[in-house]
């Protein structure tokens, strides 16, 4: 249950080494169900139904157990899958003809399906030859997957084991076939074990890839998104705006008023302290309005395309100011903070881009940075 479990999880991904393995293992369950004899003890009135089902199973064994071999390897053959399921069609029908009309026809059924087995044995040593073929000359650094191929081996050598009893010591009707469910059984651990390492393996990646997205995406020193979400972000933006005509967008630009002359007379440390200042008190002002990006060294902004855009900015602008007079009355801090703002809203713009609302609420922000440093000299420097 476990294992049917796993692989119908995969079959939403389409990919035909799990349906095939699937359909393999419905084979076994299927040939060793009826093998047990306990239908027949039930329903003993469907004999030759469950008889016809026993050899159905064992038959169609060979063709899956195919089927997911070449689906794992990068070259196939349609011409021989074909030829695989010509000479399964067959068996099937010789075989339901010796079941309805001549009765249990356990020799020559066995016969059968040990002769499929050694034509699949062929078919998938010959696409074994070829797989080898296309990695060395068309994709060198892909490598074929040692546990797949010992799988196949495993169970190709089972079977042709099986297969040689038959022949050589015909075993009895009540024989377990001992050696071809042992095979399937380990064929099937070894191809379980395969890919739940390949789940837990691509588990990793994905929380890796997280790790990196997240680095890629926000600033190490504020915690801030970072220049390239907020790159990523506009353009998803622009498509929204093409596709949405009553789409609308507040940006809204912040600058740290006189950084340089922190880091050049109080040390970068100092000026790091100034920046994380500034991301605490916009994060707190903006917590629950829009996304807040640090786009450059004394540069944040913040995109909101939520309601109330102007009564918001107000509140959080008069939020701002209040943070920034009682950061500065701290005397343990070597300089005093101050913010420059602008804002614009994409409707109010003639043409309602984004890049003329961006426009202007820079250049809004540049007056408020002239403005502050006009009022307090000493910040002029």
């Amino acid at each position: 249950m476990l294992f049917v479990n796993f692989t119908a999880r995969h079959l939403i991904a389409r990919r035909s080494e799990y349906v095939s393995l699937a359909l393999f293992n419905l084979a076994i369950g299927i040939w060793s169900l009826m093998e047990s004899q306990v239908p027949m003890l039930l329903a003993p009135q469907l004999g030759h139904f469950w008889l016809l089902n026993q050899y159905l199973g064992i038959s169609l064994i060979p063709f899956f157990f195919y089927i997911f071999s070449v689906t794992t390897l990068s070259w196939r053959s349609h011409l021989l899958d074909l030829f695989e399921a010509g000479a399964t069609v067959a068996t099937l029908l010789i075989m339901d003809i010796q079941v309805r009309y001549f009765g249990q026809p356990r020799h020559l059924c066995m016969s059968l399906v040990f002769l499929l087995f050694l034509i699949e044995y062929f078919g998938i040593m010959f696409s074994l030859y070829k797989n080898h073929k296309y990695h060395k000359f068309h994709d060198p650094i892909v490598k074929p997957v040692p546990s797949m191929y010992m799988s196949i081996s495993l169970f190709q050598a089972a079977a042709l084991i099986e297969g040689c009893r038959y022949l050589y010591n015909h075993y009895s009707v009540t024989d377990a076939a001992v050696f071809l469910r042992c095979g399937a059984a380990i064929m099937t651990a070894i191809i379980l074990f395969h890919y739940m390492n390949l789940v837990s393996e691509n588990a990793r990646i994905a929380g890796r890839s997280e790790i990196l997205q997240k680095l890629a995406y926000t600033d190490t020193l504020t915690g801030c998104y970072s220049r390239n979400a907020y790159e990523m972000d506009i353009r998803n933006i622009q498509k929204k705006m093409a596709d949405e005509q009553d789409y609308n967008l507040m940006i809204i630009s912040f600058d740290i008023n006189n950084l340089k002359y922190v880091n050049d007379h109080f040390g970068h440390a100092a000026g790091d302290k100034h920046i994380e200042a500034t991301a605490a008190i916009l994060k707190d002002a903006f917590k629950d309005t829009g996304k807040l990006y640090r786009i450059g060294g004394d540069e944040f902004s913040l995109l909101y395309d939520g309601n109330d855009m102007k009564q918001k900015y107000d509140a959080a602008l008069t939020l701002i100011r209040a943070r920034e007079e009682e950061y500065n009355k701290d005397s343990s801090h070597v300089f005093p903070l101050h913010i420059a703002i602008g804002y614009a809203i994409t409707s109010e713009m003639p043409d309602h881009s984004w890049h003329t609302a961006a426009t202007k609420a820079d250049a809004l922000m540049y007056l408020n940075k002239v403005e502050l440093k006009t009022k307090d000299p000493v910040r002029a420097n």
